[in-house]
């Protein structure tokens, strides 16, 4: 199903309006001298937010440790996870395909330093 540039451009406007009532965050944004054509013009949200990281460590208990805790662990080597967090990037983007007449979304998450997260 094919979706016309004009089309387009009226949900646009109403997307925008609608994510300005709820404060989401979405803007429109225009590219070079942008005559409203599709490649000059798109949708964008840039959102960070913490996410809880976890670390692993192996400790190996000392047989006084492991002789006080066998009521309740009877393995001499423990995991100790280490929970902490870190912030990540949300970058959103959404532009019209004049090939395929669709909206295209396309999506990265980054750390603080740039780097892209893996799925």
């Amino acid at each position: 199903m094919a979706l016309e540039w004009e089309k387009y451009l009226n949900c646009v406007k109403h997307f925008l309006s609608v994510s300005d009532s709820i404060d989401d965050g979405w803007f429109g944004v225009e590219t070079l001298d942008c005559k409203k054509l599709p490649e000059n013009y798109y949708l964008y949200k840039k959102s960070a937010s913490e996410v809880p990281t976890m670390t692993l460590t192996n400790t190996f208990m000392f047989e006084e440790e492991r002789m006080l805790e066998s009521q309740l662990d009877i393995l001499s080597l423990r995991d100790k996870s280490q929970y902490t967090s870190e912030q990540i990037i949300w970058e959103y983007n959404i532009l019209y395909s004049p090939s395929y007449s669709v909206p295209v979304l396309y999506f990265n998450v980054r750390n603080t330093s740039g780097k892209l997260l893996s799925l």
